[in-house]
């Protein structure tokens, strides 16, 4: 997802919640007008009427909550919504309805209303206006946004019938969160300027032209090829089917300008989950590097006694910064304790090749590394080595569980189906790690992590979070 697409969907959430205190506090004072009391009686002859104070904090505070909780019931706070605003008012209107009707039916079961009826009557009215106008302002602002290019979507198209991209092309360009780049086809037919190349070019021109979506049009004999080209170089793919097939348990049906359209979901990671995980990711990292930092004192003081070189291991031989891979495919300084002799590293392709434990992989791993300092042996046990990676969590590098990050030179030699596992962001610890580590070959790590990445959910992270405690406390004679 578009970080704008993020930010205008948790922005509904207390744009909600300020729509209905206003509503309820509107009430409130609506009540007292002179106009009202006219007809239903002045709040003097209520004796039940409460206090502003008690009125909001007792009642309108945790009424708004439970509307809240409510809405997101319905649907309404999904980040990546495709919804018109005439949809949304629907589902405002259908869960202000149950909402209402729950708690007149909870007070008639007690038999006891805290405050006037005629409130919480029009507490409904004036909520649904709130919310409503709140909604539209979010959206106006999103188009306002979206008009001059800001979380515009870039689109390929992909199709081999020329009746349906026309079809397509003109109803997309209708909706303004998508900018269509071109299309590919066979070189039989080219309708427009846009049209980019075939099927066969379609690596270059999701690289060149940073593509964000691809829609492919009805069934393709290209069609596995462009949907695995898409899961593993992150791109959203969507499928227009001309007969609808069976659904898979991994694509969405969406509809979008009036048309039926499939989406493939990369990852359940997205949306409230990739909140709430950073949101974690960001608590926990920050306490520990707090809780930890007199470890990481010790330790530095204790590798500069160990051995001679720096206390991080930064630098390759010639003095480039080591990096490895992190969220779609982005390089990053992953910060680590220097466990081995200084300026030993590229003897693992030259002195020490012959001991690689893993040459039918793009990994190396060397048993019995002779490179690695006594300390480096007592760090790697418990893994303390790796700690420092706290920082790149909390920078937003990497997160607490992920698949483990790996060289740049060890990704280069990635096969294409390896490059899934690159969908979201590199992690300290991750279920490969805590299912055998280095016994595992290379591609049960991978499966492994691209199984974690298609089944996420926070409670699967608690689990291997708490797995990892288990595995230190106990220590591990694992080499790297």
């Amino acid at each position: 997802m578009k970080k704008l697409e993020i930010i205008f969907g948790i922005i509904r959430l207390p744009f909600d919640i300020l729509a209905g205190l206003a509503g309820f506090v509107f009430a409130y004072y609506f009540r007292l007008t002179p106009i009202i009391a006219e007809y239903i009686g002045t709040v003097e002859s209520v004796s039940y009427y409460s206090t502003y104070n008690n009125y909001i904090f007792q009642y309108a505070l945790p009424l708004v909550g439970y509307l809240v909780l409510v809405m997101a019931l319905f649907g309404l706070y999904n980040l990546k919504t495709i919804d018109s605003f005439w949809v949304q008012v629907k589902r405002i209107t259908a869960s202000l309805g149950f909402w209402l009707g729950s708690i007149i039916s909870y007070f008639f079961i007690v038999r006891d209303f805290p405050f006037s009826r005629f409130v919480i009557l029009f507490s409904f009215v004036a909520i649904l206006i709130c919310i409503i106008f709140a909604r539209l302002f979010v959206i106006i602002l999103q188009k306002f946004c979206l008009k001059y290019g800001y979380g515009k979507r870039r689109v390929l198209l992909v199709s081999d019938t020329k009746l349906n991209l026309r079809r397509i092309m003109k109803s997309l360009k209708k909706d303004i969160r998508f900018e269509i780049i071109g299309y590919i086809a066979p070189e039989k037919f080219k309708l427009t300027s846009k049209y980019l190349g075939t099927h066969l070019e379609l690596m270059n021109i999701l690289n060149e032209h940073q593509i964000d979506d691809v829609f492919q049009v009805g069934n393709s004999n290209c069609q596995a090829d462009v949907m695995q080209f898409c899961r593993f170089f992150h791109k959203e793919y969507h499928f227009i089917p001309e007969v609808l097939e069976v659904q898979r348990h991994n694509i969405v049906l969406e509809e979008i300008s009036g048309l039926p359209i499939f989406r493939v979901n990369q990852t359940p990671l997205d949306g409230w989950g990739r909140v709430i995980k950073r949101l974690i990711d960001l608590i926990l990292s920050g306490l520990g590097l707090l809780i930890l930092a007199p470890l990481f004192v010790v330790v530095t003081i204790l590798i500069k006694f160990d051995s001679k070189g720096p206390i991080f291991f930064k630098y390759l031989e010639d003095g480039t910064v080591v990096k490895r891979i992190g969220y779609r495919g982005k390089p990053f300084y992953c910060s680590k304790f220097r466990t081995m002799a200084h300026n030993t590293h590229s003897l693992r392709y030259s002195d020490l090749a012959e001991k690689d434990l893993r040459k039918d992989s793009p990994l190396v791993k060397i048993k019995n590394d002779p490179r690695v300092t006594k300390l480096g042996l007592m760090l790697r046990r418990f893994d303390i080595d790796e700690l420092p990676q706290l920082w790149n969590v909390f920078k937003g590098e990497m997160s607490l569980v992920g698949p483990r990050p790996h060289l740049v030179e060890e990704v280069a030699k990635y096969n294409l189906h390896h490059r899934y596992v690159l969908t979201v962001k590199p992690g300290i610890t991750g279920l490969a790690q805590v299912s055998g580590r280095s016994d595992l070959n290379f591609e049960e790590e991978v499966r492994l992590d691209s199984y974690y990445v298609e089944n996420w959910d926070i409670w699967m992270d608690f689990k291997i979070l708490l797995k990892t405690i288990l595995v230190v406390i106990k220590g591990h004679g694992e080499f790297k």
